[in-house]
């Protein structure tokens, strides 16, 4: 990621002091953990989109999650592999051999802007990017284009059913949306300093030197950012939060008069709708968990 790309704009700043074995592991920890965070939201992705679409055919068990967890990480420490191999220690002056930079040495027969495009920018970005948006949006379509049975006893199903479907919408445009503003601060300026032929001026470079700082932070926060919009967004979630500063114990079965209906009560409507009208699938309103 442009995360170990700025680490390299950083040392290269000031003097390394922590030795040529951290100057190699140090980029290299920052890329893989940054690769796997990405990847994992990929993953989240994935596993609800084949919820919502196969929930029969493709129920994701225990060593599967494990298998795939493992997969991430192996993938984050492949894609990363070269800043261990390529970040190494350099003099800045021959007349004080004391004062060393921990910087990005590539080959001559290797050319590291090209990495960045192809890895950074592509698999790191667009691609996961990409990935998420088409699954969202499939969950998305297959959530709003569900019809529920036209039936006077329905009625309350169909509210719930609009419900869950403005609640899905907006999770998925706010996981969306948080990625693409986390991330593409870090990766505009990189795509500047890197696949740019028009040179840097001075006023620019002060700019962008901090500006790189607050970017990384930005794409770093994005992990941390997505578990609390999964809580908040999820109203048995803030019910729960907000009533251990109240002082009072949350239930799981509240107040029919003041709580929206969980997955289970639409699963128990809709059985009994299937006796009235013809039988339809539940797996949306799975949906509502989101």
């Amino acid at each position: 990621m442009p995360a170990w790309d700025s680490t390299k704009e950083t040392n290269a700043t000031y003097s390394w002091i922590l030795g040529w074995f951290l100057c190699k592991t140090v980029p290299y920890i920052q890329g893989v953990t940054v690769c796997a965070s990405v990847y994992s939201l990929v993953a989240i992705s994935i596993d609800r989109f084949l919820a919502i679409w196969f929930p029969l055919r493709c129920q994701i068990t225990k060593k599967k999650a494990r298998i795939v967890i493992a997969f991430i990480w192996f993938w984050a420490s492949v894609l990363a592999l070269p800043w261990l191999l390529f970040f190494d220690l350099a003099l800045a002056d021959p007349n004080h051999p004391t004062v060393t930079f921990c910087v990005e040495t590539w080959p001559p027969e290797m050319n590291g802007n090209v990495y960045f495009l192809v890895v950074n920018l592509i698999l790191f970005y667009l691609l996961p990017l990409g990935i998420i948006s088409v699954c969202y949006f499939f969950i998305w379509l297959r959530v709003w284009r569900r019809q529920v049975p036209n039936d006077s006893h329905l009625s309350r199903i169909e509210l719930i059913h609009q419900k869950a479907k403005v609640g899905v919408l907006k999770m998925l445009i706010v996981v969306v949306l948080v990625f693409i503003f986390c991330w593409l601060p870090l990766y505009v300026i990189f795509t500047r300093i890197k696949l740019t032929s028009i040179p840097i001026s001075l006023t620019e470079g002060k700019i962008l030197a901090l500006a790189t700082p607050i970017a990384q932070w930005m794409g770093a926060c994005n992990s941390c950012i997505n578990p609390l919009l999964y809580a908040f967004l999820n109203v048995k979630f803030r019910r729960a939060f907000f009533a251990l500063f109240r002082g009072y114990k949350w239930t799981r079965n509240p107040t029919p008069h003041h709580d929206k209906p969980n997955v289970l009560t639409l699963r128990k409507l809709h059985s009994r709708a299937q006796n009235q009208t013809v039988r339809t699938h539940t797996s949306v309103y799975e949906a509502t968990e989101l």
